[in-house]
Order: C-alpha cells, then sequence, then structure tokens
C-alpha cells in the first residue's frame, strides 16, 4: 500500500483531483479557517485510503490534497454530520 500512496504523491495536483473525483467515493465536507483563507475540504475514501482536497471558495483555487490511511481522519469531520431523523 505505500506503493499506491507514493505514486499517488507524484501526481500533479490535477491528476490527483481528477483521481479522486472519478474513483472515490465522497464522505464528507467540512469548513476550515487559516489565517485570512478559508477553506471547504472535502473528504473521500477508497480502500484503505482517505483524500482530502481543500478548496477556498473566496479566490477559486485547490490549495491542497492530502492522503492518509488513518482512520481517525473522520473525526474531523463528525461535527458536521447531521442525522436530522431516520424513517423506517
Amino acid at each position: 500500500m505505500k506503493d499506491q500512496n507514493h505514486n499517488f504523491e507524484q501526481l500533479s495536483l490535477e491528476r490527483k483531483c481528477r483521481y479522486i473525483l472519478g474513483r472515490c467515493t465522497f464522505v464528507a465536507s467540512r469548513f476550515e479557517k487559516q489565517g485570512r483563507r478559508s477553506f471547504r475540504i472535502n473528504l473521500y475514501h477508497r480502500g484503505s485510503f482517505y483524500y482530502e482536497i481543500w478548496y477556498n471558495s473566496e479566490y477559486h483555487y485547490i490549495g491542497e490534497v492530502r492522503i492518509t490511511q488513518d482512520h481517525s481522519i473522520v473525526n474531523a469531520y463528525a461535527s458536521s454530520v447531521e442525522i436530522q431523523s431516520l424513517d423506517y
């Protein structure tokens, strides 16, 4: 699995995003502010990897793409998940 991570890291930002959007499952979104910059961070999942795309909507650019196998990453998204009701 480390080889897959290494290969992914070698891709351009554009190819990383194409891979994620074309092959991974969207999980959740969250927002984070870093200084004056605000990001919408989308979490995706495939296999044993989690991927984050950091998007700045004010200036319309992708600031970063991250990959990890650390399952605790989903904890950062827990507060943005709302379950109003379940109908059976």
